[in-house]
């Protein structure tokens, strides 16, 4: 008998949140799993945003070397660029790799598998599949029998902010993509599955501060919603529990997320710092004079949200939902952004999930100024000094957790894409923001907007056969799980994985029988040839609508 793996994905899972409710017996399949599994915690990428995370998971490779360094495509400057997809991915995934060993591979509602790839056996797509496509499986015909058992199927059905995105349509959803990767793993049969919960995500997003604080729970209007947000809790344990059911004698079970969660309290504006210190210059025409005059009596764009917010002078609330009317003041926001001088401008902030800063180098920005070699590098050195140095002076703290430069922690063929200077934010209160129209370095959130964000620190467990049961191992790595995949699979490690395989997590016997081997990478992905755009401007637009709710895009 062959040795097959099953994988539930749970994106943002975290032990911070978890432990406290295994300890309360509320989550009793998860806490089997850690009970006679072997578990960590587990760092994802830097920065923890899920492009990059999932598909460094599913390729055992650092951004800098399969090519999604953010969610957006490659581009400088402050270019507006289009959304990433698997396109944009680079050498083989896991499910490439099993393929190409004759492994029958079955992929249900894995973050950035839109378009769905040929793969040997069958792809549905997940986050990131544009709202009203019809053509999220591989082979295209299964959709249809997702549909003849679930009735309806959206790959991507999360909107956080319209009036009809209530709790109840978490758990349902929930269910339906639940019903389909059930009905898909009973009736075609495969060596590796994987699924992934993605609602989770997007609760701890918007409910993080009532997750974590007790005392919140009895009292209005938390008291209400707190019933929904324990069955969406409830419903992904279940899940663990059928995962558990079906395995068998050489099956082996892990639990992977991609990043885990922590509290949010400001915005960091980094730009304005930047323009602070003098690195980056706005333009002082006459337009510019008039918005900088504007900007500093506060008239800016998140002074804006606020007031669309409070005033509803036309009804809104009504009627469509905090991203709608969040949109309609970053639109009279819009015409209030300050003009960039990129004839004086040394450094400028990245997107929000990039989380880091370009320099603006000349021969590579399409405006840069700053020359290769030795200035790049004195030019970069000043704005992490600078940056290491700031605080915020409402806490007292360091504003950054931690400060790179790119190559400290990646390398590979795609590291020209990244932002020339990292920054972690593991344990600060922070959304990075890229805007222009900030008057102050840091800004705290409204009421009504998000609570949480990552924290690079996600969950890895471990269960079957030839796992060690009841082992708490050292922290592992987010690139480590696609080798350890393969290990369990008992097939060659690809050379240029960057992970290790978690040989502590498999017994003495298995290792003993098992060594570990290595081959040659493969040659290319059934993705290579794709040049067509994964997204019309009309899906981009609403990617980008969507997306701000989860505090990725300003």
């Amino acid at each position: 008998m062959s040795n097959k793996v099953i994988v539930l994905g749970i994106d943002g899972a975290t032990f911070d949140l978890l432990y406290p409710w295994i300890e309360q017996g509320k989550l009793p399949n998860l806490a089997r799993v850690l009970r006679e599994g072997t578990h960590s915690v587990m760092r994802s990428t830097i920065p923890p945003y899920s492009a990059q995370a999932w598909v460094s998971m599913m390729t055992g490779k650092n951004p800098a070397k399969h090519g999604v360094v953010d969610f957006f495509e490659p581009g400088s400057g402050g270019m507006d660029r289009g959304f990433v997809s698997s396109t944009l991915i680079k050498g083989e995934a896991i499910w490439d790799t099993l393929s190409r060993h004759g492994k029958r591979v079955g992929i249900v509602n894995v973050p950035l598998t839109y378009p769905p790839s040929p793969v040997n056996g069958y792809m549905i797509s997940g986050f990131l599949t544009p709202k009203g496509r019809d053509d999220y499986a591989y082979p295209p015909e299964l959709r249809d029998e997702i549909l003849n058992i679930t009735g309806e199927y959206d790959p991507d059905p999360w909107d956080l902010l319209t009036p009809s995105q209530n709790l109840g349509s978490f758990v349902h959803w929930m269910e339906i993509t639940e019903q389909a990767a059930r009905y898909l793993q009973k009736t075609h049969s495969v060596d590796f599955f994987i699924s992934v919960i993605q609602g989770l995500d997007q609760l701890q997003h918007l409910f993080w501060d009532v997750l974590v604080d007790e005392t919140t729970r009895n009292k209005r209007p938390t008291a209400e919603i707190w019933p929904s947000l324990e069955r969406c809790y409830e419903a992904a344990d279940a899940v663990i529990g059928h995962r558990l059911n079906l395995l068998e004698e050489e099956t082996t079970l892990f639990l992977v997320s991609d990043h885990g969660f922590q509290s949010v309290k400001a915005r960091f504006n980094v730009n304005c710092w930047l323009a602070e210190r003098g690195f980056l210059k706005f333009d002082e025409g006459q337009m510019g004079r008039v918005k900088s005059t504007l900007n500093r009596i506060g008239l800016t764009r998140e002074n804006l949200k606020v007031l669309v917010r409070r005033l509803d002078a036309f009804g809104l609330r009504r009627h469509v939902g905090r991203l709608t009317r969040a949109t309609i003041a970053n639109k009279l926001g819009d015409t209030l952004a300050l003009p960039v001088d990129w004839s004086q401008t040394v450094a400028y902030s990245g997107t929000r999930t990039s989380e880091g800063i370009y320099i603006n180098l000349k021969g590579r920005e399409p405006y840069g100024i700053v020359e290769p070699g030795e200035q790049y590098e004195v030019v970069r050195k000043q704005v992490m000094a600078a940056l290491a140095e700031l605080v915020d002076p409402r806490t007292g703290q360091p504003a950054a957790s931690a400060v790179y430069r790119r190559e400290e922690i990646y390398n590979g063929e795609y590291l020209h894409l990244m932002p020339d200077i990292l920054f972690s934010l593991d344990g600060k209160p922070y959304l990075t923001s890229d805007s222009t129209t900030a008057t102050q370095v840091f800004e705290p959130i409204p009421k009504d907007d998000v609570h949480g964000r990552h924290h690079s620190l996600g969950i890895f467990a471990a269960i079957g056969r030839h796992v060690v049961p009841g082992l708490a191992l050292e922290q592992t790595n987010i690139v480590d799980v696609a080798p350890t995949i393969l290990y369990a699979m008992d097939l060659p490690i690809p050379t240029d994985m960057d992970g290790q395989v978690l040989e502590k997590a498999f017994t003495a016997e298995y290792r003993h029988a098992h060594p570990i081997c290595y081959e040659e990478p493969g040659t290319g992905s059934p993705r290579d040839n794709r040049v067509t755009p994964a997204y019309s401007e009309e899906e981009e637009a609403e990617m980008h609508r969507r997306l701000r709710g989860l505090g990725y895009i300003s």
